[in-house]
């Protein structure tokens, strides 16, 4: 809901208004939904100017997802950030987080020395992934943890104390059609950690919010 208010809790109507608008049509992504309200690097959103006055360096961020196939097997990811870090691409290049007023990232060992006085509180990384696969609820958890590897590629840093960080798992109850697979665990653990990897990224991508 891009009307979604701050402190508004989601609750059983919002729910089933959810799963009514629920539809096989691509997924809208950005500041949809939770992630009106996200942001990254949200260590920075403390800070003050040289005259002592709040100054927020935080970057606007959203929701992301991202599908993996691999012979029929199908690995989705959905992540809302809202992270305390900084997010960075595949070779380490800054994508959103802190930003200094003429836009430079704010460097690590910056982030290094924040993490040492106050730290905001709220700060939380959605994450939801899904598989074709049909799994028990012990399978699930052990999906779900392997995911969860995932948000540290990009995210740094990641999984601290002040981060909600949480991976729920859903699974198909339907046998896979014949000729689907092969697949075991670990080929599943391996695709979540690749789609959520991706699909923070996307949630950060550079221009998603100009």
């Amino acid at each position: 809901d891009m009307n979604a208010r701050p402190g508004v809790l989601p609750d059983a109507a919002m729910g089933y208004a959810a799963a009514r608008t629920a539809s096989a049509a691509p997924l809208a992504e950005g500041a949809v939904g939770a992630a009106c309200g996200a942001r990254c690097g949200r260590l920075f959103c403390l800070c003050q100017d040289d005259a002592g006055k709040p100054l927020d360096l935080s970057d606007k961020s959203g929701l992301g997802s991202l599908c993996l196939e691999r012979d029929g097997i199908q690995v989705a990811a959905l992540v809302v950030l809202n992270a305390l870090g900084n997010v960075y691409d595949g070779q380490g290049r800054f994508l959103a987080g802190g930003r200094f007023p003429d836009g430079t990232p704010v460097p690590h060992a910056q982030a290094l020395e924040a993490l040492a006085g106050k730290v905001p509180t709220g700060n939380t990384v959605l994450t939801v992934v899904a598989t074709n696969v049909p799994l028990d609820k012990t399978q699930c958890s052990r999906l779900a943890r392997m995911a969860a590897t995932g948000l540290a590629r990009h995210i740094i840093p990641a999984h601290m104390l002040f981060d909600g960080d949480i991976v729920f798992t859903l699974a198909s109850k339907q046998p896979l059609p014949e000729g689907h697979g092969p697949w075991n665990e670990l080929l599943l653990g391996a695709l979540a950690a690749d789609a959520v990897a991706g699909a923070v990224c996307r949630a950060a991508r550079p221009g998603m919010f100009a």
